[in-house]
């Protein structure tokens, strides 16, 4: 548990927006998760495309996460190798 542990507080994954103006990136174990909005990029987008963005930052970000957690976890039980 201690590997496991370990490994999941060193998990760092960003992920932006298909145009870059939102970037989503989460860390450590529970996943803290940090959201960086490009300068700008409210001047830009109407209240529903910038929703848009963000929603699909924080989506492609959270299932980045959820495989390098999966990876993470299935190294500490022995299930893969860490040069995989």
């Amino acid at each position: 548990m201690a590997e496991l542990h370990d490994r999941l507080q060193d998990l760092r994954v960003s992920a932006s927006s298909l145009d870059k103006t939102v970037t989503i990136t989460t860390h450590g174990a529970p996943a803290k998760i940090e959201v960086f909005i490009a300068r700008g990029s409210l001047r830009t987008h109407t209240k529903e495309s910038f929703e848009r963005q963000v929603n699909a930052a924080i989506r492609i970000a959270m299932t980045a996460y959820r495989q390098a957690a999966t990876k993470a976890w299935e190294k500490a039980a022995g299930i893969t190798e860490d040069n995989e």
